[in-house]
């Protein structure tokens, strides 16, 4: 190992041993138990029947319908979280999306609470088969609809997708590459009614109430927000240049990853017009 790779995960090794003193339970999960973690909780709100879950390869599959998720519509499956306090940054790989629609959405999921979304914090980042990325959020009128969008890039598999608070503003990326640097999607923006706890989902569903659409996830990162170590993370890939080696990008990545990594080291999507209209109009009213 070179010396700007030993004094990297040096560096790294002593912000985790700070971070651990004070790290909530690491809530990481890469998906390789026999069942899922009782961190998680399933829950079908796509309207239909047989909405499920399953770990298959050390993966995450969701399957189900669910015909939108915008203004009074939020139709998905997903597994979710117990809520949790303060601020957070969390990121999950999706690897793969049936394309039963190209406005199909799977993604991440905050809000104050997941069962009942009227009760505000609610915001959603996602990646569809045709359409890029996008976050949506519920910036004014009735609490618990998403009346406000920001869409960037075209849509590759697999993709990473990343959601931060920091008091009450949302920020949300996405990268198609392990290493790569975070790409805004929406940055410190605000959605109704963010309460002092979050609590976050996975979330996938198939735009399409006559065909079931599966999601595939893997490697769910949370730095947990409040640590030393998470707060470096969060600044980005344009604000870590100087702490890392060329080619090694901490930017929102869990430790593991990073340290396995630091060994390693080599040397817009167009929308339909009615769509895009309904979107626009609706942001207006």
């Amino acid at each position: 190992m070179s010396s700007i790779r030993r004094i990297a995960l040096s560096a790294l090794l002593g912000l985790s041993t700070l971070s651990a003193r004070s790290a909530p339970t690491a809530c990481d999960d890469d998906f390789s138990a026999a069942a899922l973690g009782t961190a998680w909780t399933f829950f079908d709100a796509d309207g239909e029947t047989g909405g499920s879950s399953r770990l298959a390869g050390g993966k995450l599959e969701l399957a189900g319908k669910g015909s939108d998720v915008f203004q009074a519509i939020n139709e998905f499956v997903g597994v979710k979280r117990a809520a949790a306090p303060g601020d957070f940054d969390v990121s999950v790989k999706i690897e793969s999306q049936t394309n039963t629609n190209g406005w199909a959405q799977a993604g991440i999921l905050a809000a104050n609470d997941a069962g009942d979304l009227s009760k505000g914090g609610y915001v959603i980042v996602d990646v569809t088969p045709e359409n890029g990325y996008h976050v949506f959020y519920d910036a004014a009128g009735t609490v618990g609809t998403l009346d406000k969008h920001a869409d960037v890039g075209v849509s590759a598999y697999p993709v990473w997708i990343r959601l931060a608070r920091a008091g009450t503003k949302f920020s949300a990326w996405y990268r198609n590459q392990a290493q790569g640097a975070w790409l805004p999607i929406a940055e410190k923006f605000e959605t109704q009614g963010t309460g002092t706890a979050s609590q976050l989902a996975l979330v996938s569903l198939s735009h399409n109430d006559a065909a079931e659409a599966k999601t595939v996830f893997d490697d769910f990162a949370c730095q947990g927000g409040s640590t030393r170590l998470s707060a470096l993370l969060r600044r980005g890939a344009d604000k870590t240049a100087a702490f890392s080696p060329p080619g090694f990008d901490v930017s929102g990545r869990n430790l593991g990853a990073i340290i396995r990594d630091a060994s390693a080291v080599p040397g817009k999507s167009p929308r339909p017009a009615a769509r895009t209209a309904l979107y626009r109009a609706a942001e207006k009213r």
